[in-house]
């Protein structure tokens, strides 16, 4: 039975992700009156303070309470959002995003590096499946209910219900039994050494770097995927815009279903990484049989079986984050991976909107399926290569940083014999 923290976590996290959902639905419907760049400018400020704000937010994760992080920034979003009730202006719906993008920015390594700390190494594979099923609906639910509530009243009032997802996120904090402190003790000053100290951690595990690569090749498939998914299935399977959110919906599901099944499988921790370079093949195969299909069902099944991928390599990260990662630093790691994460995504987005006029859309997600195909295929034999050269003591851990940060060796004592046994 995982602890009352646990479920508190992953409400709170999928309740935001509803309500981020439905303020972007909301706000891209209202910003489509200003034209193409106006919704381009959305975009944007959605992911450009991600990427430019990830050091001092992931240095601000491992000096402040996660708590006061969460609390403070999170009923800031608050206030931010409903003032965007108030205005229907284009620039200042835009800046009022790039101001709540900043404050993701600033929470999600915070409550990222939070979760290991609140359950016992044993619960932390079901605990996170727990969070990874509730982010699964949160993302399914928020883009949904911000369409009926647009068809039921307007592009204002959905921004309250956003608004209150905030502040339910921050009462949830509040409401947690345990908390992550860092100890601040001994710390060096805000500098870039300092700030870049997730970076230089991954840049020392070799098993980490390389499924950040295996995985930001994946990112950009994607990336060109969400460009032209919608002509792939208006113009090349004739299909209508029910039938468009429906397939978003299976994609959606299938990622659920992915963070539900891979905590039964128990994997020994020795096999986590090749498990993600499995998942990460089974998202190629999918976008590769999505890119052929020319049927509304066979659509279908391929996208659930991309999303049951992305589902379990999402577990898969989330664990090896937890495992590999020191807590001193797990913040700034959170937050130099996800801002890598989202140049590669934004990237991809902005190469396919470029080629999108000059190649069918089949194509490009072809190139997508391809591409993440080989990524797989490279990474395998690098990440087998990683693991025979590992040290397995826990006392010959490599040190990557100053102040004695190690990366932590997957395979040691009980862990590596149990391997051994189950192969």
């Amino acid at each position: 039975m995982l602890p009352r923290d646990a479920w508190i976590a992953a409400t709170a996290r999928g309740m935001s992700l509803t309500g981020d959902g439905v303020a972007y639905v909301c706000l891209a419907w209202r910003m489509k009156e200003h034209g193409t760049l106006a919704v381009m400018a959305l975009t944007l400020a959605m992911a450009v303070p991600m990427v430019v704000a990830a050091p001092w937010a992931g240095l601000l994760a491992d000096r402040v309470s996660a708590k006061r992080i969460v609390v403070t920034v999170t009923t800031v979003q608050a206030a931010v959002t409903s003032a965007l009730f108030w205005t229907g202006s284009g620039p200042l719906t835009v800046a009022a995003l790039a101001v709540l993008a900043l404050g993701t920015a600033v929470v999600n390594p915070a409550w990222m590096a939070l979760l290991p700390t609140l359950v016992t190494e044993e619960q932390l594979p079901r605990a996170m499946g727990l969070s990874q099923s509730f982010t699964a609906i949160g993302n399914l639910a928020g883009p949904a209910l911000g369409g009926v509530l647009i068809a039921v009243t307007d592009t204002r009032w959905p921004l309250l219900l956003d608004a209150g997802t905030f502040l339910v996120y921050a009462a949830l904090a509040m409401a947690l039994s345990k908390d992550r402190i860092p100890d601040v003790v001994g710390r060096g000053r805000a500098g870039f050494t300092e700030m870049t100290a997730g970076l230089r951690v991954l840049r020392g595990d070799a098993i980490l770097r390389t499924l950040l690569w295996v995985l930001v090749v994946s990112v950009f498939g994607f990336g060109a995927l969400n460009v032209v998914e919608v002509f792939f299935i208006t113009n090349e399977l004739g299909a209508n815009s029910t039938v468009y959110g429906l397939l978003g919906l299976v994609y959606g599901a299938g990622n659920l279903i992915g963070a539900q099944i891979f905590p039964r499988l128990r994997i020994p921790k020795p096999r986590l990484p090749l498990s993600a370079v499995i998942a990460e093949l089974v998202i190629a195969a999918g976008l590769l049989c999505f890119a052929f299909s020319r049927e509304v069902w066979l659509a279908a099944v391929t996208l659930a079986v991309a999303g049951l991928g992305n589902g379990v390599i999402n577990m898969v990260f989330g664990l090896l984050f937890a495992y590999r990662v020191p807590d001193e630093v797990r913040g700034r790691f959170g937050s130099a991976f996800g801002s890598i994460i989202t140049v590669s995504s934004l990237t991809s987005m902005a190469i396919a909107g470029m080629v999108g006029t000059a190649l069918a859309a089949s194509t490009i997600i072809t190139i997508g399926g391809l591409l993440a195909l080989l990524a797989g295929l490279i990474g395998w034999p690098v990440i087998v290569r990683a693991q025979r050269r590992e040290p397995v003591e826990p006392a010959e851990s490599v040190a990557v940083i100053e102040q004695g940060v190690s990366v932590k060796p997957l395979g040691s004592g009980e862990d590596a014999e149990a391997a051994e046994h189950r192969g």
